[in-house]
């Protein structure tokens, strides 16, 4: 199949043409039943998509497919490489850079959809199976300037308070944090994380979640035993990434402890267990032992549901 990309050079135009390229060189290969030899912004192919010009008041995609000519009305659409000077990536700019927001009319509604999912309906119609009917995409999204702008504040936050929103794939929200950090300024790509530094070595946390928990990165010097601790209902799960150590837990009330010997060349997940007492060990005399945490919730320190026992009494 020889796709031709034609009309306004614009993001809408840049997305479909790198990911149909990406399907054509087998890049992706989630697209199995397309067998596509050539994209090109030239007319001439056997499928002919049209983008239209984005100042147009009524847009509209047509796709011609051996002749037969497919049209599809779209509303605003955002995405990566967004080069307009929409009100919605005005308001992702100031977000992302951490300035003001420009001003909007507050309650006024738009309807968004994501140059991802243009593209995702694109190619469903290429294999044949479009799910949009009567010439509209089926998934776009009608919302308020306000709730976007709320939602886009508390995103600009993420490095201060280190809280991820809960955003399940395909919503939304997982969208639209996306679209906020295609627009990051070089200087907020990268920042510090805290260090909480003592006599046995560092713990940082690395980002925390609402409802999914947070991960951290332990930091163990030579012979150092952390953890000795045991929790209700919180589990976790450690994985050492670099040195030698060791993990032991016992069932509170027990006298058996389970050992398990971790090395940063031999990676496996090791589970702490509720209500047993944990620890790990640094066995290296020269090397720290970096190990990555995951707890199933983000630490409160009102209610830390942490409660300190040795684990191995011998």
């Amino acid at each position: 199949m020889k796709i031709s990309c034609i009309g306004e050079d614009n993001f809408i135009k840049k997305n479909l043409i790198e990911n149909l390229r990406a399907i054509s060189d087998g890049r992706n290969r989630s697209r199995t039943a397309l067998s596509i030899s050539r994209v090109s912004p030239e007319k001439g192919g056997e499928v002919e998509i049209l983008i239209p010009s984005l100042s147009d008041c009524d847009k509209k995609i047509s796709v011609n497919i051996s002749g037969k000519t497919h049209d599809y009305r779209i509303p605003l659409v955002v995405g990566k490489w967004d080069e307009t000077d929409s009100l919605i990536k005005k308001i992702c700019e100031a977000a992302a850079s951490g300035q003001p927001f420009p001003s909007f009319e507050s309650g006024e509604v738009v309807e968004i959809l994501f140059v991802e999912d243009l593209i995702e309906e694109i190619l469903d119609l290429l294999e044949g199976q479009p799910k949009g009917r009567d010439g509209a995409f089926p998934l776009t999204y009608k919302v308020t300037l306000d709730s976007v702008a709320e939602e886009l504040s508390s995103y600009s936050k993420l490095q201060d308070t280190l809280f991820i929103h809960d955003m399940p794939e395909g919503s939304f929200s997982y969208k639209l944090f996306s679209l906020y950090l295609s627009f990051l300024p070089e200087n907020r790509i990268s920042y510090p994380v805290n260090m909480n530094i003592d006599n046995r070595g560092v713990f940082s946390e690395l980002f925390k979640t609402r409802s999914n928990g947070q991960v951290s990165i332990n930091i163990a010097k030579p012979g150092v035993t952390r953890g000795q601790h045991w929790h209700n209902t919180k589990w976790e799960i450690f994985v050492v990434v670099s040195g030698h150590g060791l993990i032991e837990e016992r069932e509170i009330g027990g006298d058996k402890v389970i050992s398990f010997d971790v090395r940063g060349e031999d990676m496996r997940a090791v589970i702490m267990l509720p209500g047993y007492t944990h620890s790990i060990t640094n066995l290296e005399k020269d090397k720290d032992l970096v190990t990555v945490m995951f707890a199933n919730e983000s630490f409160d320190p009102q209610k830390p549901d942490t409660f300190f026992e040795v684990v191995n009494r011998a």
